[in-house]
Protein backbone atom coordinates (compact mmCIF):
# COMPACT_ATOMS: atom_id res chain seq x y z
CA UNK A 1 0.00 0.00 0.00
CA UNK A 2 1.74 2.95 -0.87
CA UNK A 3 2.53 5.68 1.92
CA UNK A 4 0.92 9.01 2.78
CA UNK A 5 1.90 12.29 0.49
CA UNK A 6 3.03 13.68 4.22
CA UNK A 7 4.42 10.23 5.77
CA UNK A 8 7.45 10.68 8.01
CA UNK A 9 9.16 8.50 5.41
CA UNK A 10 8.72 10.70 2.36
CA UNK A 11 9.08 13.56 4.28
CA UNK A 12 12.57 12.41 5.55
CA UNK A 13 13.35 11.32 1.60
CA UNK A 14 12.62 14.50 -0.08
CA UNK A 15 14.80 16.05 2.62
CA UNK A 16 17.76 14.05 2.25
CA UNK A 17 17.31 14.50 -1.51
CA UNK A 18 17.21 18.69 -0.97
CA UNK A 19 20.38 18.02 1.01
CA UNK A 20 21.88 16.39 -1.45
CA UNK A 21 20.99 18.11 -3.95
CA UNK A 22 22.32 21.25 -2.23
CA UNK A 23 25.61 19.90 -1.16
CA UNK A 24 26.25 18.75 -4.74
CA UNK A 25 25.62 22.29 -6.43
CA UNK A 26 27.65 23.97 -3.45
CA UNK A 27 30.47 21.85 -4.18
CA UNK A 28 30.60 22.04 -8.09
CA UNK A 29 30.00 25.85 -7.42
CA UNK A 30 33.04 25.41 -5.02
CA UNK A 31 35.14 23.17 -7.28
CA UNK A 32 34.56 25.84 -10.30
CA UNK A 33 35.51 29.03 -8.80
CA UNK A 34 38.90 28.42 -6.56
CA UNK A 35 41.86 29.55 -7.58
CA UNK A 36 44.64 27.73 -8.76
CA UNK A 37 47.69 27.23 -6.40
CA UNK A 38 50.30 29.21 -6.51
CA UNK A 39 54.35 28.36 -5.91
CA UNK A 40 55.82 29.75 -3.01
CA UNK A 41 58.53 32.21 -3.28
CA UNK A 42 61.06 29.00 -1.87
CA UNK A 43 59.70 26.45 -4.11
CA UNK A 44 62.33 25.54 -6.46
CA UNK A 45 60.72 24.56 -10.37
CA UNK A 46 61.89 23.47 -13.34
CA UNK A 47 60.27 24.55 -16.41
CA UNK A 48 60.32 21.09 -18.79
CA UNK A 49 59.30 19.85 -22.11
CA UNK A 50 55.85 18.48 -21.39
CA UNK A 51 57.11 14.25 -22.12
CA UNK A 52 55.33 11.13 -23.39
CA UNK A 53 56.87 8.16 -23.10
CA UNK A 54 58.56 8.75 -26.76
CA UNK A 55 60.19 12.05 -25.08
CA UNK A 56 59.28 15.63 -25.52
CA UNK A 57 56.50 16.32 -27.04
CA UNK A 58 56.25 19.12 -29.80
CA UNK A 59 55.08 22.09 -27.90
CA UNK A 60 54.14 22.56 -24.14
CA UNK A 61 56.12 22.96 -21.27
CA UNK A 62 55.40 21.86 -17.61
CA UNK A 63 56.90 22.67 -14.12
CA UNK A 64 58.58 20.30 -12.00
CA UNK A 65 59.50 20.63 -8.49
CA UNK A 66 62.47 19.49 -7.57
CA UNK A 67 63.39 19.51 -3.50
CA UNK A 68 67.17 20.00 -3.21
CA UNK A 69 69.60 19.03 -0.73
CA UNK A 70 73.37 20.08 -0.55
CA UNK A 71 76.27 20.23 -2.76
CA UNK A 72 78.14 17.45 -4.25
CA UNK A 73 81.70 17.12 -3.41
CA UNK A 74 84.20 18.04 -6.48
CA UNK A 75 83.92 14.69 -9.04
CA UNK A 76 80.81 13.01 -6.82
CA UNK A 77 77.85 12.41 -8.88
CA UNK A 78 74.77 13.84 -7.77
CA UNK A 79 71.94 11.29 -6.02
CA UNK A 80 68.33 11.43 -7.35
CA UNK A 81 65.70 10.22 -5.36
CA UNK A 82 62.79 9.04 -6.78
CA UNK A 83 59.37 8.32 -4.88
CA UNK A 84 56.54 5.90 -5.73
CA UNK A 85 52.90 6.30 -6.56
CA UNK A 86 50.77 8.01 -4.73
CA UNK A 87 53.82 9.95 -3.13
CA UNK A 88 56.25 13.14 -3.71
CA UNK A 89 59.92 14.19 -3.05
CA UNK A 90 59.26 15.15 0.31
CA UNK A 91 58.59 11.61 1.42
CA UNK A 92 62.45 11.31 1.17
CA UNK A 93 63.00 14.12 4.33
CA UNK A 94 64.69 11.52 6.15
CA UNK A 95 66.69 9.94 3.89
CA UNK A 96 68.05 13.05 1.55
CA UNK A 97 69.63 15.00 4.47
CA UNK A 98 71.31 12.38 5.88
CA UNK A 99 73.04 11.58 2.20
CA UNK A 100 73.58 15.47 1.54
CA UNK A 101 75.72 15.39 5.10
CA UNK A 102 77.74 12.65 3.48
CA UNK A 103 78.76 15.00 0.40
CA UNK A 104 76.39 14.54 -2.18
CA UNK A 105 74.15 16.75 -4.31
CA UNK A 106 70.53 15.30 -3.53
CA UNK A 107 67.47 15.60 -5.67
CA UNK A 108 64.13 14.96 -5.08
CA UNK A 109 61.74 15.61 -7.86
CA UNK A 110 58.01 15.52 -7.42
CA UNK A 111 57.60 13.30 -10.70
CA UNK A 112 55.12 15.20 -13.34
CA UNK A 113 51.62 14.88 -12.35
CA UNK A 114 52.46 14.40 -7.85
CA UNK A 115 53.49 16.76 -4.88
CA UNK A 116 53.62 20.32 -6.52
CA UNK A 117 54.67 19.75 -10.36
CA UNK A 118 52.05 19.91 -13.09
CA UNK A 119 49.13 17.93 -12.46
CA UNK A 120 47.08 18.09 -15.90
CA UNK A 121 49.17 16.23 -18.42
CA UNK A 122 49.08 13.48 -21.20
CA UNK A 123 51.47 10.71 -20.15
CA UNK A 124 52.30 9.98 -16.81
CA UNK A 125 53.86 6.60 -17.35
CA UNK A 126 57.34 5.63 -15.77
CA UNK A 127 59.09 5.85 -19.38
CA UNK A 128 57.57 9.93 -19.90
CA UNK A 129 58.80 10.08 -16.08
CA UNK A 130 62.36 9.14 -17.38
CA UNK A 131 62.46 11.19 -19.86
CA UNK A 132 61.45 14.14 -17.83
CA UNK A 133 64.20 13.06 -14.69
CA UNK A 134 66.53 13.35 -18.14
CA UNK A 135 65.44 16.92 -18.58
CA UNK A 136 65.71 18.07 -15.12
CA UNK A 137 69.48 16.81 -15.17
CA UNK A 138 69.72 18.91 -18.04
CA UNK A 139 68.15 21.62 -16.72
CA UNK A 140 70.47 21.70 -13.56
CA UNK A 141 73.65 21.17 -15.59
CA UNK A 142 74.01 17.36 -14.27
CA UNK A 143 75.91 15.07 -16.09
CA UNK A 144 75.24 11.61 -13.94
CA UNK A 145 73.67 10.46 -11.26
CA UNK A 146 73.45 7.90 -8.67
CA UNK A 147 69.35 6.93 -9.11
CA UNK A 148 67.65 5.53 -5.89
CA UNK A 149 63.61 4.35 -7.15
CA UNK A 150 61.08 3.76 -4.77
CA UNK A 151 58.15 1.88 -5.25
CA UNK A 152 56.91 2.51 -8.78
CA UNK A 153 60.05 5.13 -8.58
CA UNK A 154 62.16 2.22 -9.35
CA UNK A 155 60.51 1.43 -12.68
CA UNK A 156 61.34 5.14 -13.46
CA UNK A 157 65.53 4.21 -12.32
CA UNK A 158 65.18 0.92 -14.69
CA UNK A 159 64.01 3.49 -17.67
CA UNK A 160 67.20 5.89 -16.69
CA UNK A 161 69.17 3.49 -16.96
CA UNK A 162 68.04 2.19 -20.25
CA UNK A 163 67.41 5.34 -21.82
CA UNK A 164 70.57 6.69 -20.50
CA UNK A 165 72.77 4.50 -19.18
CA UNK A 166 76.02 7.12 -19.45
CA UNK A 167 74.29 9.00 -17.31
CA UNK A 168 73.14 6.74 -14.58
CA UNK A 169 75.86 5.98 -12.03
CA UNK A 170 74.32 3.39 -10.20
CA UNK A 171 70.85 2.07 -9.83
CA UNK A 172 69.53 1.34 -5.87
CA UNK A 173 66.15 -0.36 -6.09
CA UNK A 174 64.07 -0.17 -2.85
CA UNK A 175 60.84 -2.06 -2.72
CA UNK A 176 60.45 -1.43 -6.73
CA UNK A 177 58.10 -2.85 -8.54
CA UNK A 178 59.65 -4.99 -12.17
CA UNK A 179 58.36 -7.80 -13.55
CA UNK A 180 54.88 -8.25 -14.67
CA UNK A 181 54.01 -10.99 -13.33
CA UNK A 182 54.73 -9.02 -9.78
CA UNK A 183 51.80 -6.66 -10.92
CA UNK A 184 48.32 -7.80 -8.84
CA UNK A 185 47.11 -10.71 -10.65
CA UNK A 186 49.98 -10.46 -13.04
CA UNK A 187 47.93 -10.18 -16.05
CA UNK A 188 48.34 -6.88 -18.46
CA UNK A 189 45.18 -6.80 -19.61
CA UNK A 190 43.05 -7.65 -16.62
CA UNK A 191 45.40 -5.39 -14.31
CA UNK A 192 44.77 -2.62 -16.48
CA UNK A 193 41.09 -2.69 -17.04
CA UNK A 194 41.12 -2.64 -13.14
CA UNK A 195 42.66 0.53 -13.20
CA UNK A 196 40.54 2.12 -16.38
CA UNK A 197 37.38 1.10 -14.47
CA UNK A 198 38.90 2.98 -11.26
CA UNK A 199 39.60 5.89 -13.21
CA UNK A 200 36.24 5.88 -14.84
CA UNK A 201 34.51 5.48 -11.68
CA UNK A 202 36.67 8.47 -9.80
CA UNK A 203 35.25 10.43 -13.32
CA UNK A 204 31.38 9.52 -12.41
CA UNK A 205 31.93 10.31 -8.28
CA UNK A 206 33.43 13.75 -9.16
CA UNK A 207 30.01 14.35 -10.67
CA UNK A 208 27.90 12.42 -8.37
CA UNK A 209 29.45 12.91 -5.09
CA UNK A 210 30.01 16.30 -2.78
CA UNK A 211 33.72 16.10 -2.63
CA UNK A 212 34.97 19.72 -2.74
CA UNK A 213 37.64 19.18 -4.34
CA UNK A 214 38.80 16.02 -2.99
CA UNK A 215 38.25 13.54 -5.90
CA UNK A 216 39.69 16.48 -8.40
CA UNK A 217 41.46 14.66 -11.63
CA UNK A 218 44.44 15.83 -10.04
CA UNK A 219 44.24 13.56 -7.18
CA UNK A 220 43.92 10.43 -9.25
CA UNK A 221 47.67 10.53 -10.71
CA UNK A 222 48.52 7.24 -8.85
CA UNK A 223 46.35 5.06 -10.61
CA UNK A 224 46.68 6.51 -13.93
CA UNK A 225 50.20 6.45 -12.81
CA UNK A 226 50.02 2.98 -12.78
CA UNK A 227 47.50 2.56 -16.11
CA UNK A 228 49.91 4.69 -18.00
CA UNK A 229 52.55 2.57 -17.26
CA UNK A 230 53.72 -0.85 -19.04
CA UNK A 231 56.00 -2.84 -16.35
CA UNK A 232 56.43 -5.90 -18.80
CA UNK A 233 59.79 -4.33 -21.25
CA UNK A 234 61.20 -4.23 -17.15
CA UNK A 235 61.97 -7.95 -17.04
CA UNK A 236 64.37 -7.34 -20.61
CA UNK A 237 65.97 -4.14 -19.15
CA UNK A 238 66.58 -5.97 -15.62
CA UNK A 239 68.29 -8.70 -17.43
CA UNK A 240 70.49 -6.89 -19.70
CA UNK A 241 71.44 -3.43 -17.79
CA UNK A 242 74.65 -2.96 -16.99
CA UNK A 243 74.23 -0.37 -15.00
CA UNK A 244 75.67 -1.02 -11.58
CA UNK A 245 72.66 -2.34 -9.60
CA UNK A 246 71.55 -2.75 -5.91
CA UNK A 247 68.22 -4.33 -5.03
CA UNK A 248 66.86 -3.73 -0.84
CA UNK A 249 63.95 -5.56 -0.57
CA UNK A 250 61.44 -6.96 2.31
CA UNK A 251 61.41 -10.75 2.12
CA UNK A 252 57.90 -10.42 3.37
CA UNK A 253 56.44 -7.39 1.05
CA UNK A 254 52.80 -7.86 0.51
CA UNK A 255 52.84 -5.80 -2.49
CA UNK A 256 55.52 -6.81 -4.30
CA UNK A 257 56.80 -10.57 -4.19
CA UNK A 258 60.53 -10.66 -2.63
CA UNK A 259 60.75 -13.40 -5.92
CA UNK A 260 60.61 -10.37 -8.17
CA UNK A 261 63.53 -8.93 -6.68
CA UNK A 262 65.77 -12.22 -7.30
Amino acid sequence: MPEPAGSPRRRFAWIALAVYALLLATSTIWVASRPGGQADASDERLRLPVMTADGPMGNGSMRLRVHDWGAARPGTPAVVLLHGSPGDGAGFGLLAPELARGGYHVLAPDLPGFGDSDKDLPDLSARAHAHAVLAMLDAMGIERAHVVGWSNGGAVALWLAELSPDRTASLTLMASVGDQRTEGSGSYSFEHSKYKLGLAAFALARWLVPHFGLLDRNDVAWLRNFDDSDQRPLTAIMRTTRVPTLILHGRHDFLTPAWGAE
